[in-house]
């Protein structure tokens, strides 16, 4: 990205654009492993890297196109904001088949222009999920490069994350030429279906994902392959993404693709790709945590083989649902252990934008606070903290210019210290029940502890005014409390026996919440 071919794009955007710089801190020189931090249900920031540096060149009007380039300041901010996690998504090479099909495919052409209305086909990158190999993509610099953005974000007690993709290579990755058993074939006499299979019947990953090819999984050859590629993402990383990981498991394997499998004297392994592979990483790279994308309830099972943290998809789509006692059985339904493991988000970039997703800004508001006061990781997508609504699509190097929304940047700016305390990142939890007023059942309470220190978080998840009382049985002594609503500073005096028994009348406007200290 030259200065000549972003020039007219920062004239117009970049006062729209900017975010503000911050003030930039000198390097120190740390011991990095005892600097970084490791909550049990930390903050987490995806950024889609290239897009960012896109970004980035706006902002400082100047090509900032390799990780090297990355302003100091600009790791500082996210530090300042509590995260102890980035997520640099799509950092590893890609091959010009991905990109080609990406520029080229009328249905992802017809979903651009519905993400990017002044899309162009040079806003087209290629997907960061067809990789053809797990060293650094060359336009963002080397693996040198990527092992000193580490040391960066390790300097400032951060840990750095990226992604594995298990499940598919891309339709150019050598071994699809060098060892096609290690892939999904159609069988000889199945008829041809170009909407499953390459030319060389090699099937798409996932069946339907035309950029990549789709591994065997009950190839043993492949699965020691993938596990030395698992290896050499932990090498870079201190924290690992995989993406789509249940797509592997030997059910969802035998479900989709046992008939292609088993046509060419491949049947199901003994034991789970992800029971060979995590103790191995483990071995190598004890400290590395692995966080998955899970849907159709494998969450669980990930769970067990050694994931520290797994989508919970089902607690967005019961924000987006509304139902209130649909959550409540959500929350009440899971263990604490369970919902512990789980990665909490109101978007990402496979979703809407939250205030899309959840159908207002104060609707979005209402669940991040409630999502993020659940047990997991407090996962966090570049442009939420703005209130963005265009979603930025994973094959495209930019999102629509829009204006921030500053109730929803003060909204975070107030919250994040809140939850970046550690009765949030390591405290104990359990739900609270709200009663005795007709209006009750709109209010959705949780209570935190660590030590001395307790927290009653109280959200209106719903468009009509809430009103009850909040029972906090460890309300101690037999004087006043005083209770501080850390969102406004407001404080109040209650006796604590009546917060024992009758508990803390609560009462908000819809989609309103208090987070109370005592």
């Amino acid at each position: 990205l030259g200065l000549m071919k972003i020039g007219w794009f920062l004239v117009v955007l970049s006062l729209v654009c900017a975010r503000s710089a911050g003030t930039p801190i000198k390097e120190g020189n740390f011991n990095l492993r005892d600097t970084m931090r490791r909550s049990q249900f930390p903050i987490l920031y995806e950024i889609s890297t290239r897009p960012w540096l896109y970004e980035l060149s706006v902002r400082y009007q100047r090509p900032i196109t390799c990780l090297a380039d990355i302003p100091f300041e600009e790791l500082t901010k996210l530090r300042d904001y509590g995260v102890e996690i980035v997520w640099f998504m799509g950092v590893w090479k890609l091959g010009p088949a991905g990109l080609h099909h990406d520029q080229t495919d009328p249905k992802l052409l017809e979903s651009y222009r519905h993400d990017l209305p002044s899309f162009t086909i040079e806003d087209v990158i290629g997907s960061p999920y067809a990789v053809v190999d797990y060293t650094c993509n060359p336009e963002l610099g080397t693996d040198r490069d990527l092992d000193e953005l580490r040391r960066k974000v390790n300097s400032l007690g951060m840990r750095l994350g990226l992604d594995f993709v298990p499940n598919h290579s891309a339709v150019d990755c050598p071994l699809v030429s060098q060892h096609p058993d290690y892939f999904v074939r159609k069988p000889q006499g199945d008829p041809d279906d170009p909407s499953k299979y390459m030319e060389n019947g090699i099937a798409y990953g996932g069946g339907a994902w035309t950029d990549t090819a789709q591994f065997n999984y009950w190839n043993q050859d492949l699965r020691q392959v993938m596990k030395d590629n698992l290896l050499r993402v932990a090498a870079h990383a201190d924290f690992i993404r995989c993406d789509m990981a249940y797509l592997v498991l030997n059910d969802k394997v035998q479900q989709m693709w046992s008939h292609q499998l088993n046509a060419y004297g491949y049947g199901r392994p003994g034991t789970e790709f992800w029971e060979e592979a995590i103790p191995a990483l483990k071995a190598k790279y004890p400290d590395v945590q692995l966080m998955a994308e899970v849907y159709e309830s494998y969450e669980g099972k990930l769970q067990d083989l050694g994931f520290e943290y797994t989508y919970d998809k089902g607690l967005l789509d019961h924000l987006a649902d509304g139902n209130l006692d649909n959550l409540r059985n959500f929350l009440r339904g899971n263990s604490r252990e369970w919902l512990g493991h789980g990665a909490n988000f109101v978007e990402n970039h496979d979703e809407p934008r939250a205030v899309v997703k959840l159908k207002s800004v104060e609707q979005s508001l209402a669940g991040a606070l409630l999502s993020y006061t659940v047990p997991g990781v407090k996962f966090i997508n570049h442009g939420q903290l703005e209130g963005l609504s265009y979603r930025l699509a994973v094959h495209l190097r930019r999102s629509e210019c829009e204006p921030h929304k500053t109730q929803v940047e003060q909204f975070y700016l107030n919250l994040l210290p809140i939850l970046n305390h550690d009765i949030f990142l390591n405290g104990e939890w359990w739900n609270v029940d709200v009663k005795d007023d007709d209006k009750a059942w709109r209010l959705v309470a949780f209570h935190w502890s660590k030590g001395e220190e307790r927290r009653l978080c109280v959200i209106n998840y719903s468009n009509q005014q809430g009103a009850g009382h909040a029972v906090l049985t460890d309300a101690e002594g037999s004087g006043t409390i005083r209770l501080t609503d850390l969102l406004t500073g407001t404080q109040y005096d209650r006796s604590a026996p009546e917060l024992r028994s009758q508990g803390l009348m609560v009462v908000l406007e819809a989609w309103q919440a208090q987070i109370f200290a005592y």
